[in-house]
């Protein structure tokens, strides 16, 4: 006789795993929002810390995924449904811990927009830190060359070729 394992066993593991899942995701937010504050404060001491927590946590996360989806993935095998079966569709058919599993579930979808919403915002910062670079890189590149732009020799002549000064304007 073989040991076959109980849907209450493999329920209990999908909910552990969904447990680790999310507090995993949890951190990452966190991660994301406090580089979201550095962006904007142009910290870049702050932000390479922050890559280097980033780069310890999101494995951590990565595994607390992987480990997840075996576990969801013996959930379907031990409720005798297809391995690729969705959590709702686990939950609904594994009967047990119902409401507690469907907490969770919704739970961790919520992490994993958030976790989106402020990847993407994150990104649309960058951008626009970038654009401004590239802006204020190019204004100097065209003042710098600008061979009218208002720049004097020793003798008080307009100098010719670069060296210009650039003048910000609102």
């Amino acid at each position: 006789m073989t040991y076959q394992e109980r849907p209450g066993t493999a329920l209990a593991q999908l909910r552990e795993t969904l447990v680790s899942e999310i507090r995993e995701y949890h951190g990452l937010i966190r991660l994301t929002r406090r580089q979201n504050r550095f962006m904007r404060r142009q910290s870049l001491v702050e932000l390479d810390a922050l890559t280097r927590a980033w780069e310890v946590r999101r494995p951590m996360a990565d595994g607390s995924r992987n480990r997840r989806l075996e576990a969801q993935e013996r959930a379907a095998r031990v409720l005798q449904l297809p391995a690729d079966t969705s959590l709702t569709q686990i939950i609904r058919t594994g009967g047990m811990m119902t409401s507690e599993l469907e907490s969770l579930r919704l739970s961790h979808r919520k992490a994993v927009e958030a976790l989106a919403r402020q990847n993407e915002l994150n990104g649309r910062l960058a951008r626009f830190c970038l654009d401004l670079i590239a802006g204020e890189a190019n204004a100097l590149r065209v003042g710098i060359n600008n061979a009218a732009g208002g720049t004097y020799d020793g003798r008080g002549a307009m100098a010719a070729g670069s060296g210009s000064v650039v003048v910000r304007q609102a």
